[in-house]
């Protein structure tokens, strides 16, 4: 077992056997003694990082130290048959639970084993089971415990002739970090066989969520003032969450399922919340998401969209400190500011030159600026050829005084 996955299984046993130790549940178990019940266990990723699967096999029900007998708990609810509509009842959160960009505060709770958006525009699933509508029945209970909520499934049943005598009880836990966990208490069968026989399940169960992302057209200014770079409006759907058929991954009692989340950058929409988050390639190293200012898009570079950020190019010239950010791309409200810089200036220029060039002008003597632009010599000749004769150098005259 390679390094990385040994300390994901013991942190996960350890975090949640704490929590019952706390409580009192399993307190003469060590948590030394829970990992040697485990049989086997299974470590992935989805193929957009976006959620890690951790399926634990233990021996002989040893998941016993996970599970709540709702039937002896005081705070404990059972959701009674005139609370559902069309095989749903709307459950609202004692606190936000984080689920990829979403706060949930209110989900649905089905009769098909599954936990839905209680919104109709958002499209996602927490099925345990996932059975298909009106193919079941069961008692359904619901559990607040500080930063977890427990909702829980007994004497669940598929209304077929071959298997409505067999029950199934299983469980999710809700934690306020965002983590999820199944647990499975009594599976009669092989759901293998199940699906052989009756059309009752769907094709998957896990964590799915369909995101949308919707991204509005961008016009930015990337090198001078007078260069941009539009990019366009967009939208595209992502398969996040981490889903798997009970023919791939056999499911039985003592079966225990965790689902954390991953990378989270591909949900950032500024460049300081990018480059302050943080995600872990292996637990103990963390590594800084990456933002990209030619797309506006942050991404840990393995997600959903690492395809678009190579496409554009962005590593070459990523951002990972928030220091950097002040000097990218402006917002639409500034995205002139350098071209009104620019003009006032050049305007500025412009007045300070002539306003020398006129005090320069306003100094130099009359007569210096008539010799520079030639006019004295053109006012002289001028003047003479306007002057009247007097007589002064005529000939005739002077003869006619010496008379």
């Amino acid at each position: 077992m390679g390094k990385a996955r040994f300390y994901d299984r013991f942190l996960f046993v350890l975090l949640t056997a704490t929590a019952f130790l706390v409580s009192g549940i399993a307190s003469t178990e060590t948590v030394d003694e829970i990992l040697e019940r485990i049989k086997y266990d299974i470590i992935d990723l989805d193929k957009n990082y976006s959620m890690k699967f951790h399926y634990v096999d233990f021996r002989n029900d040893g998941s016993d130290f996970l599970w709540k007998n709702m039937e002896s708990e005081e705070d404990a609810t059972e959701f009674t048959e005139d609370l559902f509509v069309d095989g749903k009842v709307s459950l609202i959160l004692p606190f936000g639970f984080p689920f990829f960009d979403r706060n949930v505060t209110h989900v649905a709770v089905t009769t098909q084993g599954t936990i839905q958006s209680d919104e109709p525009s958002v499209n996602w699933t927490i099925a345990p089971l996932n059975a298909k509508f009106g193919m079941t029945r069961s008692n359904i209970y619901f559990l607040h415990e500080v930063n977890d909520i427990y909702i829980q499934w007994n004497n669940f049943r598929f209304d077929h002739v071959y298997f409505k005598e067999h029950d199934f009880s299983f469980q999710v836990r809700l934690s306020a970090s965002g983590e999820i966990v199944f647990v499975y208490k009594k599976v009669p069968y092989h759901l293998k066989l199940l699906r052989e026989i009756c059309d009752c399940l769907e094709n998957e169960f896990g964590v799915i969520y369909s995101y949308e992302e919707v991204r509005p057209a961008i016009e930015q200014i990337v090198e001078l003032f007078f260069a941009y770079e539009a990019v366009p409006a967009s939208s595209k759907t992502y398969e996040l969450g981490y889903s798997t058929d009970f023919e791939k991954l056999e499911v039985r009692p003592g079966t225990l399922i965790r689902f954390s989340m991953a990378d989270t950058c591909m949900f950032k929409n500024s460049c300081e919340s990018c480059t302050e988050t943080k995600f872990h390639l292996i637990p103990e190293r963390p590594q800084q998401c990456h933002w990209c200012k030619k797309i506006q898009r942050c991404s840990s570079l393995r997600d959903g969209v690492r395809d678009e950020w190579y496409n554009k190019t962005c590593h070459h010239d990523p951002l990972v400190h928030p220091y950097f950010c002040n000097n990218i791309n402006w917002s639409k409200n500034h995205k002139y500011v350098f071209i009104w810089i620019l003009c006032i200036a050049i305007l500025g220029a412009a007045f300070f030159c002539i306003s020398i060039l006129i005090n320069l002008i306003s100094n130099v003597p009359y007569g210096l600026v008539q010799v520079a632009f030639g006019c004295n010599n053109d006012q002289e000749e001028q003047a003479d050829e306007n002057r009247p004769n007097d007589g002064e150098n005529d000939p005739t005259q002077i003869q006619d005084s010496g008379v």
